[in-house]
């Protein structure tokens, strides 16, 4: 309770400081302040606490006077033709028609004016042909350094997207149509950036047998949760995930983190037991192995962080200090970071962990009763039926937690609330586990032999399948979302928070 009271008096800091023009100097003088107040009231024999929380309360609001935003944006006016020079920060995806990949800037040349800006643009380009005749598809690679000539744009707002607020977050400020294309080197020679080139490579080869053993949906579908590749995702496949307010299954999230952790904590506790550490060891191993293999996109890294928080404070048998510990490590990179207390991905990653860790104990209880009636079934198949039916329900509250503690921020984000989008997320997320772990299984033996990978494709199959039709047979109507407002959100989760004192929760 007291690690969570911290937490709050060090976000609340930050985001008053994000809303509050403070001067330095008042304070730094309200801080001083704070130490004859606390030896006030260790003298008249009341606690220092209201005291500790507004230091730290101020702590957040300093904090947030020495962040420094970053530099101009790379788009400065609507549309402008330069040609600029950059290193390729991220994993290269193909598109319907162009490679998609970001660019770190390391000069540009507006008609004739060199500059050399600290920033990062989005690039739509195709390949030149010295690349054609010499890689496989998608051609670029993480660390190439090209020459850039094409169509400097500002990114716009869609109808019910804040896009240019989206790629701001991560850094970028400017989308770069390509004409020209030229390859300068390859890499940058540090040992750090060869292991993620190796990295976005098995990444590559995964999604290439992935293609190979699934048909289409099937294989964009399988790529986009497994990899984060959407590019290949048909128009009206991701449509349907809008329209049925499931998009945000598509985004590699804490919510799939989460659900990923949940499930193979629960598969490994049936196989070795609770008293094995082997349970903790293979949810740990799922998350970290997830993060590498989706190509260690920030909001996935993050989430990886919390999941290893929570099973950590699992594992020193604190069971009750998880989600405070998991506040804390969220804390710690608002403390890194304070612009991410901003970002959507953060705040749906985290409250998805959150919701998961918070009915955990509550499915233990029903899992023990169910488990207590398997045993005493007398037959073998009233056994399995039991044991199939304590899965689904794992399945069920899981995906319930996660639903519960998203909703709110998905409907006051996107101003529209598809009918369609809780039971949409509450009936797909049981099927989550099934196709990551198909889908790896699909792509890793399919790296040892083409035909291993068909066999377990067929398998992968079904669930796809299930996701696909789910999506397509859902009704689309929604409601707007605009009567979601902060008094309803912070209301909203002040209720889930006071669920973690109700009696008999263990």
């Amino acid at each position: 309770m007291k690690l969570a009271l911290l937490v709050g008096a060090w976000l609340a800091g930050i985001l008053l400081g994000f809303h509050v023009e403070a001067d330095l100097l008042p304070v730094a003088l309200l801080l001083l302040a704070a130490l004859p107040a606390g030896v006030l009231l260790r003298l008249v024999g009341r606690s220092l606490w209201p005291v500790l929380l507004v230091v730290v309360l101020l702590a957040g609001l300093l904090r947030i006077e020495a962040f420094e935003v970053s530099a101009s944006p790379l788009a400065v006016v609507e549309k402008e033709t330069v040609t600029l020079q950059g290193r390729i920060a991220n994993d290269p995806e193909a598109t319907a028609r162009r490679i998609k990949f970001v660019v770190s800037v390391d000069e540009i040349d507006r008609a004739g004016e060199t500059t050399r800006p600290d920033a990062k643009g989005l690039v739509y380009a195709s390949p030149p042909l010295s690349l054609l005749s010499q890689r496989g598809d998608p051609y670029f690679r993480y660390g190439d350094t090209l020459v850039l000539e094409g169509e400097l744009r500002q990114p716009q707002v869609f109808e019910d997207f804040d896009y240019p607020s989206y790629l701001s977050h991560q850094g970028i400020s400017g989308i770069l149509w390509v004409r020209n294309t030229e390859l300068i080197s390859q890499g940058d020679g540090r040992p750090a950036s060869a292991w993620k080139g190796w990295m976005f490579g098995l990444r590559r080869n995964l999604a290439e047998e992935l293609q190979e053993a699934l048909p289409e949906p099937h294989s964009a579908l399988a790529q986009a949760l497994l990899l984060g590749l959407r590019g290949q995702l048909p128009p009206g496949v991701k449509e349907d995930f809008r329209q049925t307010g499931a998009a945000h299954l598509l985004a590699i999230s804490g919510l799939h983190v989460g659900v990923l952790m949940a499930m193979t904590m629960m598969a490994a506790t049936w196989i070795f037991g609770r008293r094995s550490p082997a349970y903790l060891l293979l949810a740990l191993a799922a998350i970290w192995f997830y993060v590498l293999v989706s190509g260690i996109p920030v909001s996935v890294l993050r989430a990886g962080i919390m999941g290893s928080v929570f099973l950590a404070a699992l594992a020193l048998g604190r069971p009750r200090s998880a989600l405070p510990s998991l506040a804390l490590s969220a804390a710690v990179m608002v403390g890194i970071d304070p612009k991410v207390l901003g970002q959507i991905s953060f705040q749906l990653s985290f409250t998805a962990l959150a919701g998961i860790v918070l009915v955990l104990p509550y499915h233990s209880k029903i899992s023990e009763a169910i488990t207590r009636r398997a045993a005493a079934s007398g037959s073998w198949w009233r056994h399995l039926a039991w044991q199939a039916g304590n899965w689904i329900s794992s399945a069920l509250i899981v995906s319930l937690g996660a639903t519960l503690a998203t909703w709110p921020l998905v409907a006051s984000n996107f101003d529209r609330i598809p009918l369609a989008s809780i039971p949409a997320t509450l009936l797909a997320l049981p099927a989550m586990p099934f196709i990551l772990a198909g889908s790896l299984a699909t792509g890793g033996l399919g790296l040892a032999h083409p035909l291993l990978g068909q066999l377990t494709g067929w398998i992968t199959f079904v669930p796809l399948s299930y996701l696909l039709v789910l999506i397509s047979v859902l009704p689309s109507p929604g409601i707007p979302g605009t009567w979601v407002g902060a008094p309803l959100v912070l209301a909203w989760y002040g209720l889930l928070l006071g669920l973690m004192f109700l009696p008999g929760r263990v």
